[in-house]
Parts: structure tokens; C-alpha cells; sequence
């Protein structure tokens, strides 16, 4: 029974992001491609904590040369994990680039007929070199720093609840300390959540610590594994949330003892956290965002601020699930999967359907790229996206997503 119980919380960490998008301007009709400037990079490599920031001086066969902090470096294509393009999103990914996204480099650089050997050596000389630079790392970024919004007016037990949290994960912000700790990561990273990290012996405690939070919350933030926020998990066998710490009872969600992952999935897209029916233990879980502020509140499920944060941007001061979900969708894979596995789970579409289905969403993703972070822009791709499901599932499916869209 326990063995079920921990694989049960592992599931119930399928939640996350979604979203897609389409239309934009050509590389062509862009704006940035007339400016006398190249555009602005952001290049993260797969050597960790390399990223060179600057702007696009020239697109070679196999490489990028960028002005970064006052050096003029050569970024082999092939070690790029993630190349993000001043208002054209995300155009390299794992070292791969289309001839699309090649054109439109081209236009955006400084030098889009390349550099001569001429204006290559007047460029060293300006800048005290002979050749190009290599991608240094940047130095290590300091932890980000506690949430600066307080617990509500007034609720000092909730209050002391948040100070017992903080002070007792201190130590994990370095996963390494986790690990030895006992915590041990289960399961993907979920766009509007990170990965859980669980330690099995604190799950089966009786009672909860505020300072001992059975997991962890970690998202890859920037190219860091930076700890987000914790959860607490209880067994429950009469449908009551534990009362032993200083919050609502709504604020607390279930899940079934043993149940299949399709219908996790259907629970945190809202659609009753117990199935029908179904008997036996349930596990309480309480997220609580202690380290990276929520827009929706300390406590809620979800984190529309995090898709924001892995991309190094700030959230917007009223953050649009919409844009979120589709920022993350854009931002890697995980969204994707996320995505077609609910569209599943909950429209129940035939075989032909799902093929389609997933091809919507992968060409929806590729779209979403060219308009990170632009909000208006990413809450039109969320709408676009379910236009194109609707157009593509038959009228039952469509009924039955519609909960979810």
C-alpha cells in the first residue's frame, strides 16, 4: 500500500502548461531587419551556465558570431541548446535550425552579407583582438531571493507558517543538499509546476512539519535547477483535509489512492479530483509557492509566473494563463506532451483524431516560438489553438473539451 501511495503523488504532479499560436510578420516586412544594428541573442549552450547574450554581428554555415560583452564571439551552432531572437522567440533549439529561421537570422544581422576579411580585421582591431573568442561561462548567479510578498494582512499563523517553510528549506535551494537530505526526484518538469522531488519518508509521516515539506519543487530557471516552492501530501481516509496547518480547507486538493494517470490529468484540469465511484484512501496535497512569488496566491495549484521565470523574463503584474500556457508550450516539451496527453484524456478522440491532433500541436509550438515573450501575442495563440482542435475532432470530442479550452 505504501508503494501505491508514493506512486499516486508521483502522478498527481501532472499538471502544467499549454498553449500554441500562429501568424506573424515575414523576416522580410519585419522592422528589426532594416535597423543598422543585428539583433539582440540569447544563447544558451549545452555546456552548463554558458549563455552569451549580444547582438547578431553575422550567420555563418555553422556558427553565430555575436558582439558580447565587448567581444566579438564565435557560437558553433551545434552547442546552442536554445537560441532566443529579439522579438522573434525561439529560432535554435538543440543545436537545430530550419532554413526559415536561417533567412530570417540573416536579415536581423548586423552584417547580412557576411563579414568580409576586410571589416573581420577593422572589427578585432576595434575591439583588442586577433581572432574570435570562445563562449565563456558566466558567473555563477547568486540564489534567486525569497518571495518579497508577504502572507495576507493579518494572518500571522499563516505568517509563521511561511517563515517555518522558508527556514527550513534554506538549504535545499542547492539540489545537492536535497539529494543527501533523502529527496529524489521523480517524474518530468512540468511547465506550470517543475519537478517533484519526494522524499518517501515523509510522505508516510502521520503528521506535517512546516519545515519538513514531503517534496520539493524544482524548474530548470535560466540554465539553474532553482528550488520554486513545496508541497505537503497526507493520507486521508473520510474525505477531510488535515488541520494541522494554518490554512483553508479549499485550499487543499485529493487524490485517489491508486488510480490510473489519465485521471490525474482530468483532476487538475478541473474536473472533480476523486473519481466517481471510487473508494479507499485518498492523499491531501497543499502546494505552496514559497520561493517563487504567484500571481494567483501562495497557495494556489498552479504557477503561471514559472513559464516567465525559465526564460529569464519578468511576469507580467496580472499574468494571462493563456500567454503562460503557451509560453510554456513554446519554452520545450514538456508543454507539448502535457498537452496532447489532457486533450486525450479528456476529449477521448479515436485514433485518426489523435494523429492529427498531435501534428495541430506540434505546428502550434514551432508558431508560439516567434512570439516570445509578446503577451497579446500568446494569448491570441491560445485562442488559435482551440480553433484548430475544434476544426479537427468531431463535435462529441469537442463537447467534452470544451471544459478544459
Amino acid at each position: 500500500m505504501r508503494g501505491s501511495m508514493i506512486r499516486s503523488l508521483v502522478v498527481a504532479a501532472l499538471l502544467g502548461a499549454i498553449g500554441a499560436c500562429y501568424h506573424g510578420p515575414s523576416a522580410e516586412t519585419f522592422e528589426l531587419a532594416q535597423w543598422p544594428d543585428g539583433v539582440a541573442v540569447d544563447l544558451r549552450l549545452s555546456k552548463s551556465r554558458v549563455r552569451v547574450r549580444g547582438e547578431l554581428l553575422e550567420l555563418q554555415d555553422s556558427a553565430l558570431i555575436v558582439l558580447s560583452r565587448s567581444q566579438i564571439v564565435r557560437v558553433p551552432i551545434g552547442s546552442i541548446r536554445q537560441g532566443v531572437f529579439q522579438e522573434r522567440g525561439i529560432l535554435i533549439e538543440n543545436g537545430r535550425i530550419s532554413e526559415r529561421a536561417r533567412t530570417q537570422m540573416r536579415l536581423l544581422s548586423r552584417f547580412p552579407a557576411g563579414l568580409t576579411p576586410e571589416l573581420r580585421a577593422r572589427l578585432f582591431a576595434a575591439y583588442g583582438q586577433t581572432d574570435f573568442q570562445p563562449a565563456r561561462a558566466d558567473p555563477p548567479p547568486p540564489p534567486p531571493p525569497p518571495s518579497p510578498v508577504a502572507p495576507p494582512s493579518g494572518d500571522s499563523a499563516l505568517a509563521a507558517f511561511v517563515a517555518r517553510a522558508r527556514a527550513g528549506t534554506e538549504r535545499f535551494r542547492d539540489p545537492e543538499v536535497a539529494r543527501a537530505a533523502g529527496y529524489r526526484p521523480v517524474g518530468p518538469d512540468f511547465p506550470g509546476m517543475g519537478r517533484h522531488w519526494i522524499h518517501p519518508a515523509l510522505i508516510l509521516r502521520d503528521t506535517l512539519d512546516p519545515a519538513q515539506p514531503p517534496v520539493l519543487e524544482y524548474a530548470d530557471i535560466t540554465g539553474r535547477l532553482t528550488l520554486v516552492g513545496v508541497a505537503y501530501a497526507a493520507l486521508v481516509k473520510d474525505g477531510a483535509p488535515p488541520t494541522s496547518l494554518p490554512v483553508q480547507a479549499s485550499d487543499w486538493h485529493f487524490h485517489q489512492g491508486t488510480v490510473e494517470e489519465e485521471s490525474f490529468l482530468r483532476s487538475h484540469a478541473g474536473l472533480g479530483h476523486v473519481m466517481p465511484g471510487a473508494e479507499g484512501p485518498r492523499i491531501a496535497v497543499l502546494h505552496a509557492w514559497i520561493w517563487l512569488d504567484n500571481p494567483d496566491g501562495l497557495l494556489a495549484t498552479d504557477n503561471w509566473a514559472l513559464p516567465y521565470a525559465r526564460l529569464g523574463y519578468p511576469a507580467p503584474a496580472d499574468v494571462s494563463a493563456d500567454a503562460a500556457r503557451a509560453l510554456a508550450l513554446a519554452a520545450g516539451d514538456a508543454g507539448r506532451a502535457y498537452l496532447e496527453a489532457l486533450l486525450h484524456a479528456v476529449g477521448r478522440p479515436n485514433a485518426a483524431e489523435t494523429t492529427i491532433l498531435a501534428a495541430v500541436v506540434a505546428r502550434h509550438q514551432a508558431a508560439a516560438r516567434a512570439h516570445v515573450p509578446n503577451v497579446t501575442e500568446l494569448e491570441h495563440c491560445w485562442k488559435a489553438l482551440w480553433h484548430d482542435v475544434q476544426a479537427t475532432v468531431r463535435p462529441e470530442v469537442w463537447e467534452r473539451l470544451q471544459a478544459v479550452q
